[in-house]
């Protein structure tokens, strides 16, 4: 199941588990990058979409005790320490330190 646990893919692929690695990372960034770019337009009017992204979301049911800006506020902490510890993590085990390499190994099943 671990591709490059069991047959080292990547390390065959680019010569060593670091650069593997980088690769991945940088792969995995790329395309969320990519992803962004394609997907954002479809949210804003301003795009010359139609709108029906937005359209749909709005019309979603929602619980009116989560758009008070005292729950709001809540959650963007949250949403910051999550990035905090993570940017913390990444900056002390660097991108090929071993938690980085198991969530990479989990990526590529």
């Amino acid at each position: 199941m671990k591709l490059e646990y069991r047959n080292k893919s990547l390390t065959k692929i680019f010569g060593s588990p670091y650069l593997g690695c980088y690769a991945l990372a940088v792969a995995i960034f790329s395309l969320g990058l990519i992803r962004d770019a394609l997907y954002v337009p479809l949210t804003s009017d301003r795009s010359g979409a139609d709108g029906r992204y937005e359209r749909a979301l709005r019309q979603q049911p929602h619980y009116e005790a989560l758009a008070h800006p005292a729950v709001q506020a809540v959650g963007w902490g949250l949403v910051a320490l999550g990035q905090t510890l993570v940017v913390t993590s990444i900056y002390a085990l660097g991108i090929t330190g071993k938690s980085s390499r198991r969530h990479v190994d989990e990526l590529i099943l």
